[in-house]
């Protein structure tokens, strides 16, 4: 399990250690519903870095505000060291066809608050194989937009992106054990030099394309 934060005032104290995702997995795992746990020992290897390793994201621009469905549009990310000084990045995100002749919301969010599409654990081999998938890249800006379709979790499997009827035709009718919907998102992760903190939002109007 891979993990990381920001101490304002010098070291990490005790309470950010008790919140760390290494302590959550503990407890996951001790109360797991499946199997008696003994956890015979837990080995950390801790790194401290004194630098200001961090970018706030102080706003955005929309480039393009129509773009014909399944083209880019371009975003530039405002982005704020400690100090005060500005980086400017580009970054680009597809429009899905699903989208064409819709308005789309571009969510703009750090990576490590973007988490993976993963199925409900149904044994303790998959929950501590879940608990090391928490978040996509850290260190990266995660845009994603919201698609109609939606996604299926069950039995361990993930299914994007599938039609309403498809759901319906999944679900059992003399059960309430049928597969878990999520909401589908078609995300662009781009890869930063630091953590970024801070989220934003812009909406581009998606041109059908006629032929």
């Amino acid at each position: 399990i891979e993990d990381f934060g920001v101490a304002i005032w010098g070291m990490p104290d005790e309470g950010e250690v008790a919140r760390s995702r290494l302590v959550r997995a503990v407890g996951d795992v001790l109360n797991n519903p499946w199997e008696s746990v003994r956890i015979d020992g837990i080995e950390a290897k801790f790194s401290v870095q004194f630098a200001r390793d961090l970018w706030r994201l102080r706003g955005v621009e929309l480039i393009d505000e129509v773009v014909d469905a399944g083209q880019k549009a371009r975003i530039r990310l405002h982005l704020i060291t400690f100090g005060g000084r500005e980086s400017v990045r580009e970054v680009e995100v597809t429009m899905p066809h699903e989208l064409a002749g819709k308005d789309a919301d571009v969510d703009i969010l750090p990576g490590y608050e973007a988490p993976p599409d993963v199925a409900p654990p149904e044994n303790l081999t998959e929950l501590i194989a879940n608990e090391a998938r928490q978040s996509l890249t850290p260190r990266s800006v995660v845009l994603q937009v919201r698609v109609p379709s939606v996604g299926v979790l069950y039995h361990g499997h993930v299914a994007p992106r599938l039609p309403g009827f498809a759901l319906d035709a999944l679900r059992p009718t003399h059960s309430d054990n049928g597969p878990e919907p999520y909401a589908s998102y078609v995300r662009t992760v781009v890869p930063t030099e630091r953590f970024v903190e801070g989220r934003d939002k812009v909406r581009v109007k998606v041109r059908p394309v006629l032929r």
